[in-house]
């Protein structure tokens, strides 16, 4: 285990000298190094887990499960995945935090479980946007509470709390940009930092 950490950080070490003082092709061959290490490392890693929802969209298209979100599929996604895929996340999340270093035993069953219970999570997610989908176009009340009629809109504009405003708009946007015209779409407040 010793070796490899010794390893990991002599590669950090020339990584870092190359980037920093490398010449272009220096540079351009590293990054294409570290991107057929990151390709071959991540078919393997996700490479099966984006399989497996490519598939399963296929399906849900060819079902026309997809054009359905009343479907059986879409509450056992929301009531049965999404629970299983959270709770093992905090599992995870929970190891995490107690790993000391990146070859930690801790870290490396935590990042398995990571990978193991993200599907889960993934599912309950196309659940609750399915159940989302189901409601009449332009029903977002988080959008017309925070933006439209509660007085302190501006601070969600200045405050850290931007994300709050960008996702109450994109849900807007999404529910009900078919009935808007143009004209509208380009005038809607933009957040600022």
């Amino acid at each position: 285990m010793a070796e490899e950490i010794r390893q990991m950080n002599e590669d950090s070490a020339i990584a870092i000298s190359t980037y920093l003082q490398g010449s272009f092709t220096d540079i351009s061959r590293l990054r294409f190094a570290e991107w057929v290490e990151m390709l071959t490392y991540g078919n393997m890693m996700q490479g099966i887990g984006a399989l497996s929802f490519f598939l399963f969209g296929f399906a849900s298209v060819k079902l026309n499960t997809i054009a359905r979100p009343s479907a059986r599929v879409w509450r056992r996604c929301r009531h049965l995945y999404l629970p299983i895929g959270f709770l093992g996340s905090l599992w995870s999340a929970h190891l995490l935090l107690r790993a000391d270093s990146l070859m930690d035993p801790n870290m490396m069953f935590s990042l398995f479980l990571l990978m193991l219970f993200s599907p889960f999570s993934t599912a309950g997610y196309l659940g609750l946007v399915a159940k989302w989908a189901e409601r009449p176009v332009g029903q977002s009340k988080l959008f017309q509470h925070v933006v439209e009629r509660h007085p302190s809109r501006l601070i969600f504009c200045r405050a850290s709390s931007c994300r709050l405003f960008s996702a109450a708009t994109a849900l807007d946007f999404t529910a009900s940009a078919a009935q808007r015209p143009v004209s509208q779409l380009a005038s809607v407040p933009v957040c600022s930092p």
